[in-house]
């Protein structure tokens, strides 16, 4: 909410969309983005990182997951589908149009690494949303940007444990985020077997353990289990990003764990 251009409340009061002339407009929103690449501040990012890193684009959400999360809200997400299946279509073929027109914008760039901010949960994409809907999207997303010699993994979090089996049909190379109970719903061995060593992991570390009255010890002997199940197959991280309250001071603990097990780069 915003009273006299200035933010007064942070949460989400009402979403935007919850008729059928609401998606509509949304859908002609979506029709109308325009993207365009900034090769000035990819370089100035490669710089900053140098050897130490890649630089990565953010691309886009999918579709039914930004329904989820800007446009109607969970509920109103199911209830738009159920009402008008033909109209929720549309407003996903106008998304993968516009997902074509940022990987157009997104190639110009030297960037190697592309990730799709999905939020795929349980909750949010269960298997049957899952397989119709974005299934189909990381489909064509991958073996496009495979055929221009780049790499493109999602991001999931939270409860993801009923989607995991479906992973490597995504034909992605990496998946983000996932998180380890009991934060989320999985754990070490059920990742691994999604993924095999076929996949990239990304974070795995959960963001519970870097509050003040988690054992320090126990987060370091995780991130040990961790490192030696997905390695090198593994960019090692927090699931998902640290909160307010974490204390940054682990973060310093795990580099140091990563320099003496592994190497940091200098």
């Amino acid at each position: 909410m915003w009273e006299n251009g200035k933010r007064t409340n942070h949460r989400i009061e009402k979403y935007p969309v919850s008729t059928l002339e609401g998606l509509r407009v949304a859908t002609a929103l979506v029709d109308h983005q325009q993207f365009r690449a900034n090769p000035e501040t990819h370089r100035q990012a490669a710089e900053t990182v140098g050897h130490r890193g890649e630089p990565t684009v953010f691309l886009s959400s999918s579709g039914f997951t930004e329904l989820v999360k800007n446009w109607c809200g969970l509920e109103g997400t199911y209830y738009l589908l159920h009402d008008f299946p033909a109209e929720v279509e549309t407003y996903l073929e106008a998304c993968d149009r516009r997902d074509d027109r940022i990987i157009d914008a997104a190639l110009e760039l030297p960037c190697r690494i592309f990730n799709l901010g999905d939020h795929a949960t349980n909750e949010f994409t269960p298997p049957p949303i899952l397989k119709q809907y974005l299934l189909p999207r990381w489909q064509r997303i991958s073996d496009r940007l495979h055929a221009a010699g780049r790499f493109v993994h999602t991001h999931w979090d939270g409860n993801s444990r009923h989607m995991l089996p479906f992973l490597q049909e995504t034909r992605l190379d990496g998946v983000e985020a996932l998180t380890l109970a009991p934060m989320g719903d999985m754990t070490i061995e059920q990742i691994k077997a999604a993924v095999g060593d076929k996949m990239v992991v990304l974070d795995l570390i959960p963001a519970i353990d870097f509050l003040p009255h988690r054992p320090v010890q126990e987060m370091l002997d995780l991130t040990r289990r961790v490192i030696d199940t997905f390695a090198p197959k593994l960019i090692l991280g927090i699931s998902d990003e640290i909160s307010q309250v974490g204390e940054i001071e682990r973060v310093e603990a795990v580099t140091e764990l990563v320099d003496e097990v592994c190497g940091l780069a200098e």
